[in-house]
Protein backbone atom coordinates (compact mmCIF):
# COMPACT_ATOMS: atom_id res chain seq x y z
CA UNK A 1 0.00 0.00 0.00
CA UNK A 2 2.74 2.45 0.89
CA UNK A 3 4.56 1.66 -2.36
CA UNK A 4 1.42 2.42 -4.41
CA UNK A 5 1.04 5.69 -2.52
CA UNK A 6 4.65 6.58 -3.38
CA UNK A 7 4.07 5.45 -6.98
CA UNK A 8 1.05 7.75 -7.21
CA UNK A 9 3.05 10.70 -5.89
CA UNK A 10 5.87 10.02 -8.38
CA UNK A 11 3.38 9.61 -11.22
CA UNK A 12 1.71 12.93 -10.37
CA UNK A 13 5.03 14.76 -10.22
CA UNK A 14 6.23 13.23 -13.50
CA UNK A 15 2.98 14.11 -15.27
CA UNK A 16 3.00 17.66 -13.90
CA UNK A 17 5.67 18.95 -16.26
CA UNK A 18 3.98 17.44 -19.32
CA UNK A 19 0.50 18.81 -18.68
CA UNK A 20 -0.78 22.09 -20.12
CA UNK A 21 -1.13 25.10 -17.79
CA UNK A 22 -4.91 24.62 -17.73
CA UNK A 23 -5.90 21.01 -16.96
CA UNK A 24 -9.28 19.38 -17.52
CA UNK A 25 -10.18 18.17 -14.05
CA UNK A 26 -13.75 16.95 -14.41
CA UNK A 27 -15.44 15.25 -17.29
CA UNK A 28 -19.10 15.01 -18.19
CA UNK A 29 -20.99 12.73 -20.55
CA UNK A 30 -18.96 11.16 -23.35
CA UNK A 31 -15.70 12.12 -21.62
CA UNK A 32 -15.99 15.81 -22.53
CA UNK A 33 -14.32 18.13 -19.98
CA UNK A 34 -16.66 20.46 -18.10
CA UNK A 35 -14.31 21.82 -15.45
CA UNK A 36 -10.71 23.02 -15.58
CA UNK A 37 -8.04 23.95 -13.04
CA UNK A 38 -4.49 25.27 -13.05
CA UNK A 39 -1.81 22.61 -13.47
CA UNK A 40 -0.38 23.31 -10.00
CA UNK A 41 -3.81 22.91 -8.36
CA UNK A 42 -4.23 19.60 -10.20
CA UNK A 43 -0.89 18.43 -8.84
CA UNK A 44 -1.86 19.47 -5.31
CA UNK A 45 -5.16 17.57 -5.52
CA UNK A 46 -3.40 14.45 -6.82
CA UNK A 47 -0.76 14.60 -4.09
CA UNK A 48 -3.43 15.14 -1.43
CA UNK A 49 -5.36 12.09 -2.66
CA UNK A 50 -2.35 9.76 -2.73
CA UNK A 51 -0.78 10.97 0.49
CA UNK A 52 -4.10 11.33 2.31
CA UNK A 53 -5.43 7.90 1.38
CA UNK A 54 -2.14 6.18 2.20
CA UNK A 55 -1.82 7.90 5.57
CA UNK A 56 -5.47 7.21 6.41
CA UNK A 57 -5.26 3.51 5.50
CA UNK A 58 -1.97 3.14 7.40
CA UNK A 59 -2.94 4.97 10.59
CA UNK A 60 -6.62 4.07 11.03
CA UNK A 61 -5.90 0.65 12.57
CA UNK A 62 -3.19 2.18 14.75
CA UNK A 63 -5.74 4.62 16.20
CA UNK A 64 -7.63 1.61 17.51
CA UNK A 65 -4.79 0.96 19.93
CA UNK A 66 -5.27 4.33 21.64
CA UNK A 67 -8.96 5.17 21.17
CA UNK A 68 -11.57 3.93 23.61
CA UNK A 69 -13.58 1.07 22.09
CA UNK A 70 -16.75 3.21 22.02
CA UNK A 71 -15.17 5.31 19.24
CA UNK A 72 -14.50 2.31 17.00
CA UNK A 73 -17.19 1.43 14.47
CA UNK A 74 -16.86 -2.32 14.07
CA UNK A 75 -19.47 -5.08 13.86
CA UNK A 76 -19.73 -6.70 17.31
CA UNK A 77 -17.22 -4.18 18.64
CA UNK A 78 -17.38 -5.30 22.29
CA UNK A 79 -16.66 -8.89 21.33
CA UNK A 80 -13.76 -8.13 18.96
CA UNK A 81 -12.14 -5.45 21.11
CA UNK A 82 -12.30 -7.50 24.27
CA UNK A 83 -8.90 -7.61 25.96
CA UNK A 84 -8.31 -11.21 24.81
CA UNK A 85 -9.02 -10.47 21.12
CA UNK A 86 -7.98 -6.85 20.61
CA UNK A 87 -4.40 -7.47 19.45
CA UNK A 88 -5.45 -10.04 16.81
CA UNK A 89 -8.38 -7.85 15.75
CA UNK A 90 -6.10 -4.87 15.16
CA UNK A 91 -3.65 -7.05 13.24
CA UNK A 92 -6.48 -8.36 11.04
CA UNK A 93 -7.83 -4.87 10.41
CA UNK A 94 -4.33 -3.59 9.62
CA UNK A 95 -3.92 -6.28 6.95
CA UNK A 96 -7.38 -5.59 5.51
CA UNK A 97 -6.82 -1.82 5.43
CA UNK A 98 -3.48 -2.35 3.69
CA UNK A 99 -5.21 -4.40 1.00
CA UNK A 100 -7.91 -1.74 0.64
CA UNK A 101 -5.25 0.99 0.45
CA UNK A 102 -3.42 -0.94 -2.25
CA UNK A 103 -6.64 -1.27 -4.27
CA UNK A 104 -7.73 2.35 -3.94
CA UNK A 105 -4.27 3.73 -4.72
CA UNK A 106 -4.07 1.44 -7.77
CA UNK A 107 -7.48 2.68 -8.90
CA UNK A 108 -6.40 6.31 -8.49
CA UNK A 109 -3.11 5.66 -10.32
CA UNK A 110 -5.07 4.30 -13.28
CA UNK A 111 -7.60 7.17 -13.25
CA UNK A 112 -4.79 9.73 -12.96
CA UNK A 113 -3.16 8.16 -16.01
CA UNK A 114 -6.43 8.37 -17.97
CA UNK A 115 -6.87 12.04 -17.02
CA UNK A 116 -3.26 12.70 -18.04
CA UNK A 117 -3.81 11.05 -21.43
CA UNK A 118 -7.07 12.93 -21.90
CA UNK A 119 -5.35 16.27 -21.27
CA UNK A 120 -2.74 15.53 -23.92
CA UNK A 121 -5.31 14.54 -26.54
CA UNK A 122 -6.71 16.95 -29.10
CA UNK A 123 -9.51 17.50 -28.45
CA UNK A 124 -9.33 16.79 -24.71
CA UNK A 125 -11.46 13.73 -24.05
CA UNK A 126 -11.49 11.11 -21.29
CA UNK A 127 -11.72 7.43 -22.23
CA UNK A 128 -14.96 6.76 -20.40
CA UNK A 129 -14.95 3.06 -21.32
CA UNK A 130 -11.64 2.64 -19.48
CA UNK A 131 -13.00 4.64 -16.52
CA UNK A 132 -16.12 2.47 -16.36
CA UNK A 133 -14.04 -0.71 -16.62
CA UNK A 134 -11.75 0.44 -13.78
CA UNK A 135 -14.72 1.52 -11.68
CA UNK A 136 -16.43 -1.83 -12.25
CA UNK A 137 -13.32 -3.75 -11.22
CA UNK A 138 -12.90 -1.56 -8.14
CA UNK A 139 -16.57 -1.96 -7.17
CA UNK A 140 -16.28 -5.76 -7.48
CA UNK A 141 -13.19 -5.66 -5.29
CA UNK A 142 -14.98 -3.42 -2.79
CA UNK A 143 -18.00 -5.72 -2.60
CA UNK A 144 -15.74 -8.71 -1.97
CA UNK A 145 -13.64 -6.80 0.54
CA UNK A 146 -16.73 -5.66 2.47
CA UNK A 147 -18.23 -9.14 2.41
CA UNK A 148 -15.00 -10.64 3.75
CA UNK A 149 -14.65 -7.90 6.39
CA UNK A 150 -18.19 -8.32 7.69
CA UNK A 151 -17.92 -12.10 7.56
CA UNK A 152 -14.63 -12.01 9.49
CA UNK A 153 -16.00 -9.79 12.23
CA UNK A 154 -19.36 -11.39 12.77
CA UNK A 155 -19.68 -12.64 16.30
CA UNK A 156 -18.63 -16.23 16.42
CA UNK A 157 -17.95 -18.92 18.95
CA UNK A 158 -15.77 -21.05 16.69
CA UNK A 159 -12.26 -21.77 17.94
CA UNK A 160 -10.54 -19.97 15.06
CA UNK A 161 -11.89 -16.58 16.09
Amino acid sequence: MILTGIAGVIQSICYYTQLPEKVASHFGPSGIPDSWMPRLANLCVSLAIFIGMTVMMFYTPKLMTILPARFVNLPNRDYWLDHNRKKQTIQDITERMSLFGLAINSFFIFITHLVFKANLAQPVKLDENAVLMALGIFMLFLAGWLFAFIRRFRKTTSKGH
